[in-house]
């Protein structure tokens, strides 16, 4: 396609013109031509700029030079090529030099489209850089009067450091628009500034640093905006904040903030605040302490990251109901310690909002009442004992007077009845009567001798002796009285402390003893008679009102029988109680065992569960001879612990709560756990070394003997130490214990379980 070109032509032969027209149509070009040969003329047709002029060195009373001054008089940008059939090299130089785009001779007319196009595209540039130029200056100017606009000073620093510009409100502040250097205005001696060559700025980033103006009195908050000039050289925008009267608020709140920090820190209740999103934001030194976490590892965490999962997701949905709610809350709840230790909290909240009144947080006190708490369990279960102890006493006294009238009564029936059998011939059908009503007084006065021993008034004659001499005794008169199925063990403890006590009483209790367990094996099975030393702490007696401390002989009744449920235990000690068909029990038998060792100032304590069998034990008080202490011995040592960490696992809480306080005293860290399952979470929590494992083995979910084959694939090496209220022999029958494992016996003195725990640790 041809390209349409407006074309002024100043010629004054029309040979030459026509020349010019056919070289350029042959480029491509299709001339609209205007062809001037005077000067008027020429102007006249600059009123309407054309494309392009190629104009004649020499013409009538007119040049091309002339007419090249003429257009740029004229403030016009057009190619101007002058063609010529003679002119000189100095000519064609100085032409150029007043701004011709080229000089063509006409001999050499082939290279006018050349040219042409050369000037063209040269104008075109000129004139776009031209626009440029005047847009970017107009786009200074804009951006300089937005500027003056701004309410605080901004001034504009060049590639030499130089202020080349500074707005109204600099000059207004300052008292003057700076002209000088950056550095001689922050009063700085550096030369260049060093902020504007900062190495942020020149990478193009922003920067901001505090400055205090000396001649203003006031601090202000530079800001340093790099600026990329269009020629690619670099500006710096710089703008002052006033921040007087922010910093001096900020100085104030900082001031409130550490008071109120060192206030919350001297406060002993553990205190909190979290943000909106559950993150802690502060805590104080005491809740520090009852984490066990210090401040740096509490802070921008959550619930979720410090407790167990399902304790965490309690508390969180208590913050989120107080968010929408905006109460005042009061609960109580546990609290897991990094120790693994569990306390029990009360705990207050509230929401605490930002400026807008909108929810920014929450803030919350907690009061440790883990003491109060164990003194309500304590008081309870004293309080049950005493309710027990007031009921059986009671009982006592009435058995005590119905025994005594109906043994008056006794002794009459038995002493007439005797006399009348006297009196009658042996064939007489009467005496065969009377036999009948003697024999069942004798049997009458056994139940009373029963309901004597139990309220503690039956007239015994106690002397000092050895239970393991008096069992050995018993045994034959125990074997046939339980019978062939049933397999009767012995295993007395050699050196067992003497007593003080009825020697037929003793007789009487194994035999009640022996017919239950007897009666709960009705399929054959095997009893286990035992005697040992025992020594019985403060700390143990506290928890259960019946017992005293002191040294004890004890002997221990076991049966791999049915067993009891809790319910059951809790009576069989009343008078009359039985779980025997009629006609099969009194309901005695019990109750007369539990008055003999109250009349011998002794214990007696019970452990079953349904299928796992029972185990009764008695501690009869030792005897001392009068004028001899107790001997000095090792076993009046007991060995404390070295901080080592202990996994205490029972399911009574009583007792788990003894066997805690316990080792704590024995110097040990314990972590407790209820229930088998709370044990191996704290196993894979728990941060140490876990050194020993004191585990009960009759539990709910698993027996002792799975949870410590769990646990030590967990954490090999872990030693085990098993505790039950049966007797070793007992547990084994079950199979649950394995021979030759380690294992103590309830209840817990703080002698043998500081002896066993060092024993077993120290072990190599």
């Amino acid at each position: 396609m041809s390209a349409p070109l407006d074309l002024l032509i100043v010629e004054d032969n029309p040979d030459d013109a026509q020349l010019m027209l056919l070289h350029l149509t042959e480029e491509g070009y299709t001339p609209q031509w205007r062809r001037v040969e005077t000067k008027e003329d020429y102007l006249e047709a600059l009123r309407e700029p054309p494309d392009l002029i190629l104009a004649d060195w020499a013409l009538t009373g007119f040049s091309g030079l002339e007419a090249l001054n003429l257009l740029k008089a004229a403030g016009l940008y057009i190619p101007f090529i002058l063609v010529s059939g003679s002119i000189g090299e100095e000519t064609a130089v100085e032409a150029m030099r007043e701004g011709a785009s080229d000089y063509i001779l006409k001999d050499r007319m082939g290279r006018l489209g050349i040219s042409v196009r050369r000037a063209l595209d040269e104008t075109r540039l000129r004139r776009e850089r031209i626009a440029a130029d005047e847009t970017l200056r107009t786009e200074r100017r804009l951006f300089r009067e937005i500027l003056d606009q701004f309410p605080y000073g901004i001034y504009i620093v060049n590639k030499d450091y130089g202020i080349e510009f500074a707005n109204k409100a600099l000059a207004r502040d300052f008292g003057e628009t700076p002209s000088c250097k950056c550095h001689e205005f922050l009063h700085e001696r550096h030369d260049p500034c060093p902020w504007c060559e900062n190495r942020k700025v020149l990478e193009g980033q922003t920067v901001e640093r505090p400055w205090h103006s000396h001649k203003t009195g006031k601090d202000y908050k530079l800001v340093a905006i790099p600026l990329k000039n269009p020629e690619g050289s670099l500006s710096t925008l710089v703008v002052f904040h006033d921040i007087t009267g922010r910093r001096k608020a900020e100085e104030e709140l900082m001031e409130q903030k550490a008071f109120l920090s060192t206030l919350i820190d001297c406060v002993p209740i553990p205190i909190f605040y979290k943000d909106i999103e559950g993150r802690y934001m502060g805590v104080n030194k005491a809740y520090e302490d009852l984490s066990g976490c210090s401040r740096g590892e509490l802070i921008g965490k959550t619930i979720m990251d410090i407790q167990p999962q399902e304790a965490a997701a309690f508390h969180h949905q208590v913050d989120l109901d107080l968010i929408r709610d905006g109460n005042i809350v009061h609960y109580e709840s546990d609290y897991l310690r990094l120790s693994g230790e569990n306390r029990n909290l009360a705990i207050s909240k509230t929401v605490f909002r930002d400026a807008n009144g909108s929810p920014a947080g929450i803030v919350a006190a907690l009061l440790d009442i883990t003491q109060r708490k164990e003194s309500e369990v304590e008081a309870r279960m004293l309080q049950t004992q005493l309710a027990q102890a007031q009921k059986m006493e009671a009982v006592g006294r009435l058995a005590g007077g119905v025994a005594h009238d109906f043994n008056n009564m006794l002794s009459t029936i038995l002493g007439f009845t005797e006399l009348a059998m006297v009196k009658l011939d042996r064939a007489n059908p009467l005496y065969a009567d009377l036999q009948e009503v003697y024999k069942a007084g004798k049997r009458s006065s056994e139940i009373v001798r029963q309901l004597m021993a139990f309220a503690r008034r039956q007239p015994v004659s106690p002397r000092v002796l050895n239970i393991n001499e008096t069992m050995e005794g018993m045994l034959k008169m125990l074997r046939r009285l339980i019978g062939e199925d049933i397999d009767l063990a012995w295993k007395p403890q050699a050196g067992l402390w003497q007593v003080m006590t009825d020697p037929s009483q003793l007789d009487q209790i194994m035999a009640n003893l022996c017919v239950n367990a007897r009666d709960a094996l009705p399929q054959g099975g095997k009893i286990t008679i035992e005697t040992r030393n025992v020594s019985l702490d403060e700390g143990y007696c506290a928890m259960n009102e019946r017992f005293e401390p002191g040294s004890f002989a004890m002997l221990a009744v076991s049966d791999n029988g049915c067993g009891m449920d809790r319910e059951t235990i809790e009576k069989i000690f009343e008078p009359f109680f039985t779980t025997k068909e009629i006609g099969k029990g009194t309901g005695l038998g019990l109750s007369t065992v539990y008055g003999i060792v109250k009349q011998s100032r002794g214990f007696i304590n019970v452990y079953s569960e349904p299928g796992k069998g029972t185990t009764f034990k008695i501690y009869l008080p030792r005897h001392i001879e009068e004028g001899k202490g107790p001997e000095a011995s090792r076993e009046d040592e007991v060995p404390v612990g070295h901080g080592e960490t202990i996994l205490l696992v029972e399911d009574e809480d009583a007792v788990l709560d003894v066997a805690k306080r316990i080792l704590q005293r024995l110097e040990y860290k314990t972590l407790a756990a209820r229930r088998p399952d709370d044990a191996i979470g704290l196993a894979l929590s728990y941060p140490g070394d876990i050194h020993l494992l004191l585990t009960d083995v009759i539990m709910p979910q698993m027996n002792g003997k799975e949870l410590a084959q769990r646990l030590k694939a967990l954490r090999p090496g872990l030693k085990v130490l098993f505790m039950s209220g049966y007797t070793a022999d007992a547990i084994a029958l079950h199979g649950v214990l394995d021979e030759g494992v380690e294992f103590i016996q309830k209840p817990l003195s703080r002698q043998e379980l500081g002896r066993k725990i060092r024993e077993i640790i120290t072990k190599e």
